[in-house]
């Protein structure tokens, strides 16, 4: 994929994972993506684990290059912030690779789900909060920074 969303190769495959094990399930040659005219500076893989049942298990954002080297698209992050119950929900998406997202709330007391993860372009993010602050608290100090804004 490339920073800004669009899908360049793809593959999938059924394989098993023995339980409290790990293993290579899929390794991809160069020249396997040579035809996809991708750029290393501007692009990534994203691999998903799902169950059999479909639930996604694990996801992992791999790059060709060190950080420094990327050229990423800068993105427009949304928020949503909602409370369902006894917990807050944030809600992030955005139009490009958002890589490495950081979720402050200030000196506010907070308990994130998730935290520095590539939040990637049409595919929603939602982190469940834990706080003894109100709504109106965490939306004012609710700070989000990403990688390609430094």
């Amino acid at each position: 994929m490339d920073f800004d969303g669009k899908v360049l190769w793809s593959k999938k495959l059924n394989h098993k994972v023995k339980a409290l094990s790990s293993e290579i399930a899929l390794s991809i040659p160069k020249d396997e993506l040579a035809g996809t005219n991708y750029d290393p500076e501007k692009c990534f893989i994203s691999a998903k684990l799902t169950s059999s049942g479909g639930a996604l298990l694990s996801t992992n954002d791999l790059y060709f290059k060190r950080p420094k080297d990327l050229k990423y698209t800068k993105a427009t992050i949304q928020t949503e912030l909602s409370k369902q119950g006894d917990h807050y929900v944030l809600k992030l998406s955005c139009n490009a690779l958002a890589p490495r997202v950081e979720i402050t709330f200030g000196d506010e007391e907070v308990s994130l789900s998730d935290n520095y993860m590539d939040v990637l372009p049409n595919e929603p993010v939602s982190i469940s909060i834990k706080s003894p602050a109100t709504l109106e608290q965490l939306k004012k100090t609710l700070k989000i920074k990403s990688l390609d804004q430094l």
